[in-house]
């Protein structure tokens, strides 16, 4: 008998990638931790225990959907993009 193998599921091409761990790392400049979490929520910003911020991203979720809400997050805060990686904002048309 043989064996399947799992295909490796990917999540996202190397540019997407990028493009989210720089968002992620502007929300962990503001003191807000990132989590990527299976389940079925939508995803954002929540307060733990009256004073942790965390944003749930939802790994269930296709990347495009996840940096979408990252930005909509982002602009909540009204963080400023200028502070973004050139490349990123341009892929995100922000510049």
């Amino acid at each position: 008998m043989a064996v399947r193998k799992r295909k490796k599921r990917v999540y996202g091409t190397a540019k997407e990638m990028a493009v989210l761990n720089e968002l992620c790392a502007a929300f962990n400049s503001v003191d807000i931790e990132t989590r990527l979490e299976r389940g079925k929520f939508r995803g954002g910003i929540c307060t733990i225990e009256g004073e942790k911020q965390v944003l749930f991203l939802n790994k269930n979720h296709s990347i495009d959907r996840n940096i979408a809400l990252l930005i909509e997050e982002l602009k909540k805060l009204d963080y400023p993009f200028s502070e973004l990686k050139e490349d990123v904002r341009r892929e995100l048309h922000l510049s």
